[in-house]
């Protein structure tokens, strides 16, 4: 894992623009979360990896899955 000095965080503009990218395109995230996460990278010019969009998404996308189970 690198140093904790070297992480970036997220700017909340980057988080939007993925997270409107993908309500428009809900069917491919449906289909496939990583072709999405791709096609979201390619769509915004976000600074971040396929990997690291997935797990953003993710990360903020399963409370609100377990909230609603609950």
């Amino acid at each position: 894992m690198p140093p904790r000095d070297s992480l970036r965080r997220w700017e909340n503009e980057d988080i939007i623009k993925v997270f409107k990218f993908l309500n428009e395109n809900f069917d491919l995230w449906y289909k496939s979360p990583y072709v999405a996460c791709v096609k979201a990278k390619e769509a915004t010019n976000v600074v971040r990896n396929e990997k690291s969009i997935y797990n953003k998404v993710h990360a903020l996308i399963k409370p609100m899955n377990e909230f609603l189970e609950t």
